[in-house]
Formats: structure tokens, sequence, C-alpha cells
């Protein structure tokens, strides 16, 4: 299992009596989370890394963002401040959101956020050595 696919899975796993998550964009209906992986400190010889998450959150409320802030929160409650723990068989030394912006609307009127967490993280390789 490749190193995302495992944190995707590890994701998943962690935030299941919330919302489904979905690897990629938000899926065309009701409550989810997208989940987009993006190099924050891409291992450079190294197997420590800082992955960057981005959650798109949305509930399935139309015009209220209530619902998605309520969301937003259960899922910060479970990600944020995570320390010296293990995803999926990853070393996790800590996990915070570095950022988050509310999106709007999409065409339904549900409205849609962005949450950026980052993933300090041990990442196994070929030509890594632990530091």
């Amino acid at each position: 299992m490749t190193f995302q696919l495992a944190l995707f899975d590890a994701l998943t796993a962690q935030l299941a009596d919330h919302a489904p998550l979905a690897l990629g964009p938000l899926p065309a209906t009701g409550t989810g989370v997208g989940v987009v992986f993006y190099d924050v400190t891409p291992p450079a010889g190294s197997t420590d890394l800082v992955q960057g998450v981005q959650l798109t959150i949305r509930h399935e409320e139309r015009n209220d963002r209530r619902a998605t802030l309520r969301l937003a929160e259960a899922v910060f409650d479970v990600l944020h401040g995570q320390t010296l723990t293990e995803w999926a068989g990853i070393p996790v030394a800590r996990v915070w959101r570095n950022s988050s912006a509310d999106l709007g609307p999409d065409e339904s009127g549900r409205v849609v956020r962005s949450d950026n967490y980052y993933v300090q993280a041990n990442r196994a390789g070929t030509h890594l050595t632990d530091s």
C-alpha cells in the first residue's frame, strides 16, 4: 500500500462516525469530506516529512453554515493535537489544523469549507534514512 493510501485509510477509520470520505473531490451529493494530499516538506533523504492534507467538508443541509461548521469542528476534535501515534502503521509525531476557509455554497446551496491539516510523520523508503 502506498503512503498516501495508508493515510487515507487511517483518516477514513478515524472519521467514520462523522462523514464518509472520498479520495479527491467531494462526491456530487450528500454530506462528505474530500481528501487531497499535498507536499509541505517532502523527505529530502530523510524519513521525516510534513504531509499536507486538504479536507473539503460539506454537510447536506442547504443554506445553513452551522451544519458544516459543526462537522468541521467534529473533524477538528478528532484530528487536531494528536501526538506520538500511529496511522495505518505510519509513525505520526503530531497533527494540527494549519488553516481553514469558508468556500461558500455549492450550486445546490450546501455550504463548503476547506480545512488544511499538517501531519508530521515518518515515511519509510528505499533511499531514505532515519534522522
